[in-house]
């Protein structure tokens, strides 16, 4: 049983097989915070189930990677690597180690795609390197309520796009908040 929510959101007590079971949307994407290395493959084996018909993608922070954690075998679940905003953000010497461990794990899964703020794009765009089979998903929380938003959102759009292709990225969805919603 997974409970869905979003620190430091107060928990509502909705469980993935209840969502699941109303669910309409053709793309899910389950930000997974805290996954741990003991229950992982029957999660997966959960999420598997629920999820069935449905595109989706799991996406398990970089500290589940650097904790020994392992994805598994089966290629038919697609997961995403969350590079972490704040840790790059904070990059100053180009982190080459931490560039080449997301590169490694790029290397090491097929379906592993990445996923990061569009606030840390330049990093990313200088560092990153997905290969043909993996995907490229990025967000952006700014809100589009000011002048000038949207162009601007169009120009990263724009750009982050362009990077996917170059990269020869197999699938590419970016999210924009607007005010409160996500479009």
């Amino acid at each position: 049983r997974m409970e869905i929510n979003h620190p430091p959101m107060q928990r509502t007590g909705l469980l993935l097989q209840d969502l699941a079971a109303d669910l309409s949307a053709e793309f899910v994407w389950l930000d997974w915070k805290n996954p741990e290395s003991s229950g992982f493959n029957a999660a997966v084996d959960e999420i598997r189930t629920l999820m069935a018909g449905r595109e989706y993608l799991v996406e398990v922070p970089l500290e589940y990677f650097r904790q020994g954690g392992e994805l598994p075998g089966d290629a038919s679940v697609k997961f995403s690597v969350y590079l972490p905003t704040k840790e790059i953000g904070k990059c100053r010497d180009g982190c080459p180690e931490l560039a080449a461990f997301i590169n490694g794990l790029l290397a090491k899964y097929a379906n592993l795609d990445c996923s990061f703020d569009a606030a840390i794009f330049p990093w990313v765009s200088q560092h990153v390197r997905c290969g043909r089979n993996h995907g490229v998903y990025s967000w952006s929380l700014s809100p589009l309520s000011t002048d000038g938003a949207y162009e601007e959102m169009l120009a990263r759009y724009q750009e982050l796009s362009a990077f996917a292709s170059r990269q020869g990225a197999s699938r590419f969805r970016f999210i924009v908040r607007n005010n409160s919603a996500f479009i």
